[in-house]
């Protein structure tokens, strides 16, 4: 069996064994249902194309590991439809080996799609990072002459991010077929580097709890807090995440220059996910 499909397969595995289970609890600075967060995409859209808000700036949306496009595909048609004029880069890299991989990658794609600014940075661009994308994100707009040319972000939302480890890297880190997931391992030097990063953006994070592939305490960078929801029982968390209707509402409420459902100061994990 090839080794990326195997590694897909433990992936896969682990993904399948982290379902909800038990009550849902309620987060008192994110509190909102799926059905509410359902009714709230739905009254986003209007007939009028021209009553829609306009975006500020292109979305750039970013995979995560070893896929290729459907959650960005399924975000970007999801903003779509509830904003007017908007110009969206959505960036996979399945056969990347590291992170500067993805950098060339994600800085490539967004020169070709919106025009070149300069050598040093691109065009301003809000970015949702889906999974791995968020670290992704990160390390693409980090200063660096060594690294290239940078991505240049003014807004990012991370969704179920590693970007202070994971899960599996934590417990399979070790015999990782490829370096973007031994980096991932809590205390290496790259997230480390990642930590002490100098960022010119805000960066607002979002979780499901009982994420078997990341964790939620890992989805935030160092000293900041994540915003988390409930896992309805029997649903894969991590994937679910990248549907979680509560995220995109929120996310798009934030694009559109609207008040946010989520309050400004993230609640703090439940103890048993910290």
């Amino acid at each position: 069996m090839f080794p990326r499909v195997k590694f897909a397969l433990v992936v896969l595995f682990l993904a399948s064994t982290a379902v909800g289970c038990g009550l849902p609890l309620t987060n008192p600075s994110f509190d909102l249902s799926i059905a509410q967060a359902r009714r709230e995409l739905d009254s986003m859209k209007d007939d009028d194309v021209q009553r829609l808000p306009k975006l500020d700036r292109p979305v750039v949306i970013l995979d995560g590991t070893l896929s290729w496009g459907f959650y960005p595909w399924n975000l970007k048609n999801t903003i779509a439809d509830r904003t007017r004029g908007g110009t969206f880069v959505t960036v996979s890299y399945p056969l990347a080996v590291d992170f500067d991989d993805c950098r060339r990658t994600v800085v490539k794609a967004v020169d070709r799609e919106l025009g070149v600014a300069n050598d040093r940075e691109t065009v301003e661009v809000d970015v949702i990072g889906m999974s791995l994308g968020g670290v992704v994100a990160i390390w693409s707009s980090l200063e660096d002459p060594s690294l290239g040319k940078r991505l240049k972000i003014r807004n990012l939302y991370t969704i179920g991010s590693p970007l202070s480890g994971s899960n599996f890297a934590s417990v399979f880190g070790d015999v990782s077929l490829i370096p973007i997931h031994r980096d991932l391992r809590p205390g290496t030097p790259f997230l480390q580097r990642l930590a002490k990063a100098k960022l010119d953006y805000p960066v607002i994070s979002y979780t499901r709890l009982d994420d078997g592939l990341v964790g939620a305490r890992f989805a935030a960078l160092p000293g900041h807090r994540v915003y988390w929801l409930s896992n309805p029982p029997l649903e894969i968390s991590h994937l679910a995440t990248m549907t979680d209707p509560r995220i995109f509402a929120d996310i798009l409420r934030r694009l559109r220059g609207e008040p946010t459902l989520a309050l400004a100061e993230p609640t703090p994990l439940p103890l048993d996910a910290r």
